[in-house]
């Protein structure tokens, strides 16, 4: 079989929920029988006979496939500079196009990123810093885990945001969350909780969002998921920049038609006409996204 035979679990979860369900449905019929509960069956993974297995782990994930005599192409998901998305991104595209001796399919998409950059930069230049929001982005959030994650940070500060939880590591407890009062908060899609469960209090036991300005102001919401998760590396990146400074800023961002972003990003980069319905899905993410082990 020749392409995509397989990946993680929590992968797959995403392209069921998302428009790939749609425009490329066969990857839906991948195995994920390899990769259970955030482990790896080497024996699973034999089974497939694998030409190549591209993995984002370490020194010991990498020992196992040269031990099982499997060709593997590792990906870092941070930069010499720290975790930087649109960097990490382009560095995979460079990458994979070495890996398969072919030009990237994908050709510009580093420099659109590099243009919406800098033009998000201009319109929020003159924000003065006692006037810039104080953002709080949730990477992970389970019935036992609650984490910012190393890609926050980034997302924050190219969008003129103040990041509450800057350099904070591990877990986070709702009593430094009552100290950084976060005009605005950010969901990603590796969670399954959405603005709701923090307006009506229904995340986990024991967490009283009611007094979050963010949560007493509506000013909580999801990140989309289209052709991946928004929030990590993924093609779909670029746009995250101007959807993140759009709904931070939104009287910046007047003339700017997100809608017609992705049609146009879509048609231009995948070749992919998105009906208005389509786009909705992409900004609206269903229940049942989140990653199912931490």
């Amino acid at each position: 079989m020749d392409g995509l035979i397989s990946m993680p679990p929590d992968s797959l979860n995403a392209a069921k929920n998302s428009i790939l369900a749609k425009y490329a449905p066969d990857i839906l019929n991948v195995s994920i029988d390899y990769y259970k509960g955030g482990e790896l069956n080497m024996e699973e993974l034999l089974k497939l006979k694998p030409d190549v297995v591209f993995y984002a782990g370490g020194e010991e994930e990498r020992q196992q496939f040269v031990n099982a005599g499997i060709p593997a192409v590792g990906f870092s998901t941070v930069t010499p500079n720290g975790p930087n998305t649109i960097e990490t991104l382009n560095a995979w595209i460079s990458l994979m196009e070495q890996v398969f001796e072919e030009g990237s399919k994908v050709t510009g998409i580093t420099e659109y990123a590099k243009e919406a950059q800098d033009e998000i930069n201009k319109r929020l230049a003159d924000i003065p810093e006692d006037q810039r929001k104080k953002v709080l982005m949730i990477g992970h959030y389970s019935d036992t885990n609650f984490t910012l994650g190393g890609f926050s940070d980034y997302w924050i500060s190219v969008t003129g945001g103040i990041n509450v939880g800057k350099g904070t590591q591990g877990n986070v407890n709702m009593e430094q969350v009552y100290s950084w009062a976060p005009d605005i908060m950010f969901i990603s899609t590796l969670s399954d909780f959405f603005p709701e469960d923090f307006y009506n209090n229904t995340t986990v036991e024991g967490a009283d969002w009611s007094g979050v300005p963010a949560v007493i102001n509506k000013q909580v919401y999801k990140f989309p998921l289209g052709m991946h998760r928004w929030w990590p590396p993924s093609t779909d990146a670029p746009l995250s920049l101007w959807w993140i400074a759009k709904t931070t800023y939104p009287e910046k961002f007047e003339d700017i038609n997100m809608d017609e972003k992705i049609k146009e990003y879509y048609k231009k980069f995948y070749g992919m006409d998105l009906t208005d319905e389509d786009v909705n899905s992409i900004l609206n993410p269903v229940k049942g996204v989140g990653r199912t082990y931490y």
